[in-house]
């Protein structure tokens, strides 16, 4: 991918997540699987590069009073847990079944949003 069209999706990944709170990892996923990154690389590099999203979203909307942190923090220990387990499973899923679970968990939670 040329550095423009790497740059573009880099600044699309971060403005998704910090519109929607998310889903900026999903493109970075697609634009690493591009790059030639095999699917688990890619959703653990995502990873990362949607914790930085994040921190700087977190700033903006501290600072715009748009933060819950009582009840962040009642879900904070139970998500690194899960964080935990989850990171332990992807090492034992073939590739090809982590990328359909993830297929699948998007198409079950995008019908979820819509239908609520």
């Amino acid at each position: 991918m040329r550095k423009d069209k790497l740059s573009a999706a880099g600044f699309l990944s971060g403005a998704v997540n910090g519109l929607f709170g998310a889903g900026g990892g999903n493109i970075a996923v697609l634009m690493l699987e591009r790059e030639g990154a095999d699917p688990k690389t890619a959703h653990a590099s995502a990873l990362a590069l949607t914790l930085v999203f994040s921190i700087v979203s977190i700033f903006i909307y501290t600072a715009k009073g748009a933060l819950d942190p009582v009840n962040a923090a009642k879900l904070l220990p139970f998500g690194a847990m899960g964080a935990f387990v989850g990171t332990r499973l992807m090492k034992r899923i073939d590739p090809m079944m982590l990328v359909r679970l993830f297929a699948c968990v998007m198409i079950y939670f995008g019908i979820r949003m819509m239908t609520n």
